[in-house]
């Protein structure tokens, strides 16, 4: 799965998603130390709730939130361990046929990548997602990936 992940950020970095790149990419300036965040570490803000997360996120790339408002935020039961704290995290996603998350952590910094299939000028669409990490968060890395 190590493997997927750095070939679609890869892929992203040489082919690019679309002419001109949303402003929230930012990619970490090397990909050594990263480990890949267990699926059930996140969860994707609701669709109905996205715009408000959207429009928290626009001059700051996370901030960290309590459970109640990252319950609501996502519309589910988040299940936490007494170390982890909630953070809402900017994310960008690629519309098309397939696509998921890669969420990978490195000390205090989290990386959110969105994969894809599809044509390589697909556009990127902001979101947001919740990540619970037991470390405070200090910078976040987001980018997207198509394989055609």
């Amino acid at each position: 799965m190590k493997n997927i992940c750095i070939i679609l950020v890869a892929t992203a970095l040489l082919t690019g998603c679309q002419s001109r790149p949303d402003s929230w990419v930012r990619t970490p300036d090397t990909w050594a130390g990263w480990r890949k965040l267990d699926s059930s570490k996140f969860y994707k803000v609701s669709a109905d709730k996205l715009d408000e997360a959207v429009a928290t996120l626009k001059n700051v790339p996370f901030r960290e939130i309590g459970l109640d408002e990252a319950q609501t935020l996502c519309q589910c039961q988040i299940l936490i361990t007494s170390s982890d704290k909630p953070y809402l995290v900017r994310a960008l996603s690629l519309k098309g046929n397939t696509g998921r998350y890669f969420v990978s952590m490195r000390k205090d910094e989290v990386q959110i990548s969105f994969g894809a299939l599809g044509q390589s000028e697909m556009n990127q669409y902001r979101e947001a997602l919740i990540v619970l990490h037991d470390k405070p968060i200090n910078q976040v890395y987001v980018s997207t990936a198509v394989s055609e």
